[in-house]
């Protein structure tokens, strides 16, 4: 194929990126990708802890799981699961690029490195046009991607580009044992596990049969493939390490095997698909702190080049890639899988690989075994429509087409954005000599407000005023301490502003001062009031209310009353 059209192909998959992501292309310092009550916030905390600790102490500083800003007065340890991403965040506001700016940018630029990823595995397979925007088409607007990766806002997912470009050098290395194939596959796998560590998994599955069927073929390969085995786990295990630690156990490796080698204890994971969700275009929602959009369509065309392939294999390549796209479906479909209702079948290759491959019983989350159906599917109907192209090149552009509108148009739902709130600079002025925040109300009661959880309004607020917010997950902490008890139980029931100021000297608390007294005992600074989760016309009695508790607030717009706690 001509350079103009790899040029086409790029050009495509830019549109196709500023179609999907226009919001963000047209509102990029206001609008980021991703429904508000999905993924997006802790996303978005977690890009402001990284520039917080970089800014805090470097690298050094970045290692450490201790988080302050966890959950005040309660921390603890929270490990770093974002780090590509936050480090390109934190890269885009140290050249002065506004905070969403820089995570915009990031989506963006991730959107591209998939194209760019696409399409050098496709010219490594020798793919014509056609066949490459096929399978261009199948793994950038599939399912997993618009609606996984972008609507629910899953953005350490996004970071595809890495693993084609290591699947890549991996084939290129079996073509042409060189060194620079080596060093290429061994720093594309370190930016796929540092992006994400579950396509740390995709990769290190695919690399095991591709070099099994390879050194099947020619024993001679065992020599390089040794060579990227030693280099990818050299940069694998540190990471590994870090992982073990913040799990707080001696060896994720021995705690995990016990499940597999007994052969009979079943898997705790996350997927309630069955084979028919491979054809037919459903969309899962789980819930808990986020709601997740989750498919594992596959669309029409790949199972059709599945069985096409099955009977018209011709050469080695083509079953090399019609067994690995045949060993992801067994894998997307979990340890158990549901053939019908009630007719459930363990999966001996499910339990064997996880047998073998450490970390595997990690992946909680089997279905995203999909997207590597989707890219070795996509192979396959490309390796199908290389063989037919000499006698129908004139109706190829159909089959990516069809790719297309089965993942635009069939599936049910459209990528989300989300407007964050903003905070005035003279907001963020008054709390910067501040300790911690105490944001109220407490809890806003997600499922009766239509806001955010109460998790994902606190990372938010905290993110804002670079400042450890008040927050319980799950209200876990705050029915242990009888003033968080209290507050938490009064707003719901009471829109008056006197009766809460006689309530509040009634309680066990008894009175203003005393309140006061134990809010600052708990190392809090100042106290936000926000109007967004009060009931309705209650702002301003609020404000009365406080002013008696902690004195004149020193700050107040339509919003935020800021009061200042000081002990006495």
């Amino acid at each position: 194929m001509h350079r103009k059209h790899w040029l086409t192909l790029l050009l495509i998959h830019l549109l196709l990126g500023l179609f999907c992501l226009r919001e963000i292309v047209l509102h990029p310092l206001t609008t980021v990708i991703g429904d508000q009550s999905s993924d997006l916030y802790p996303h978005i905390w977690g890009y402001w802890r990284w520039i917080r600790k970089f800014e805090d102490g470097g690298w050094s500083e970045v290692w450490r799981n201790s988080e302050p800003y966890l959950n005040v007065p309660y921390t603890g340890d929270l490990y770093h699961v974002d780090w590509l991403n936050g480090l390109l965040v934190w890269i885009g506001t140290s050249i002065g690029l506004p905070f969403l700016l820089s995570i915009n940018a990031m989506v963006l630029g991730q959107w591209m490195l998939l194209g760019v990823g696409t399409i050098a595995l496709c010219k490594q397979l020798r793919f014509q046009f056609w066949s490459t925007l096929f399978v261009m088409m199948t793994v950038s607007t599939g399912p997993f991607v618009m609606r996984f990766v972008l609507h629910s806002a899953v953005f350490e997912r996004l970071n595809l580009g890495w693993l084609l470009f290591y699947l890549t050098c991996l084939l290129r290395l079996l073509e042409t044992p060189r060194w620079y194939w080596i060093i290429g596959g061994v720093l594309s796998f370190g930016f796929t596990i540092l992006g994400s560590w579950h396509y740390a998994m995709f990769a290190i599955v695919s690399s095991v049969w591709i070099a099994g069927w390879s050194l099947f073929q020619q024993r001679e390969h065992w020599k390089p493939l040794s060579s990227l085995a030693v280099g990818c786990a050299a940069i694998a295990y540190p990471i590994s390490q870090r992982a073990q630690s913040s799990l707080g156990t001696e060896s994720i490796i021995q705690h995990q095997a016990k499940a597999f080698w007994d052969w009979q204890t079943p898997l705790e994971t996350l997927n309630d698909f069955t084979w028919v969700d491979l054809i037919y275009p459903t969309i899962q929602q789980s819930f808990g702190f986020d709601v997740l959009e989750e498919s594992i369509f596959i669309g029409w065309l790949i199972p059709l080049g599945f069985l096409l392939g099955w009977r018209y294999a011709t050469d080695r390549r083509d079953k090399m890639w019609l067994g690995l796209c045949g060993y992801f479906i067994v894998l997307t479909l979990g340890p158990n899988i549901t053939v019908a209702e009630g007719l459930v079948l363990p999966s001996p290759m499910y339990y064997f690989t996880a047998s073998i491959i450490p970390y595997f019983s990690t992946m909680e989350v089997p279905w995203e075994y999909s997207w590597m159906v989707l890219l070795t599917g996509g192979i396959v109907v490309g390796l199908w429509m290389e063989k037919i192209q000499p006698t129908n090149k004139r109706f190829l552009w159909l089959l990516p087409v069809i790719a297309l509108l089965q993942n635009l148009v069939v599936m049910p739902t459209t990528i989300g954005y989300t407007q964050p709130s903003s905070i005035p600079p003279a907001v963020i002025k008054t709390l910067h000599s501040g300790q911690q925040i105490l944001d109220f109300p407490i809890s806003n009661h997600a499922s009766d407000t239509g806001q955010p959880s109460p998790h994902h309004t606190y990372l938010w607020l905290q993110t804002l005023h670079n400042r450890p917010i008040a927050y319980g997950i799950q209200q876990s902490w705050l029915q242990d301490t009888e003033l968080w008890r209290y507050l938490n139980a009064i707003l719901p029931n009471h829109s008056s502003w006197r009766v809460l100021r006689k309530q509040c000297k009634l309680n066990p608390c008894q009175n203003t001062n005393a309140l006061r007294q134990t809010i600052a005992q708990q190392g809090f600074s100042h106290f936000v009031l926000h109007a967004q989760f009060l009931p309705a016309n209650t702002f301003e009695q609020q404000i009365k209310l406080w002013s008696d508790v902690f004195q004149q607030p020193l700050y107040v717009d339509q919003q935020i009353a800021i009061f200042a706690i000081v002990k006495q």
